[in-house]
């Protein structure tokens, strides 16, 4: 799974207090380059959950130099979303 899937999940199960974020159990991580989308990326950081997706990334030991917090200006900032478009689009969890 993506980690952008991951981030827009949640359960709604039956006796579960706290849905969100689910926790991920990887058996295994895979990283498969996708072409760079910078308007892609920028249109969904206002839609994730930052803490969360930051999290993910730590447990899947991906967090790399992706910062706690989002940076200001970041659609022009090319650097802050190649670090974004990684994990989102080329990390996932199997």
């Amino acid at each position: 799974m993506k980690l952008l899937t991951h981030n827009m999940l949640t359960s709604h199960v039956k006796g579960v207090t706290q849905g969100y974020p689910l926790l991920i159990k990887a058996t295994e991580v895979k990283v498969n380059e996708v072409d760079f989308n910078p308007q892609f990326v920028s249109r969904m950081i206002p839609k994730l959950e930052w803490g969360a997706l930051v999290q993910a990334a730590e447990e899947l030991g991906q967090k790399q130099d992706l910062p706690d917090q989002v940076v200001a200006d970041y659609e022009k900032d090319e650097e802050f979303l190649r670090k974004v478009h990684r994990v989102l689009l080329e990390v996932r969890s199997v």
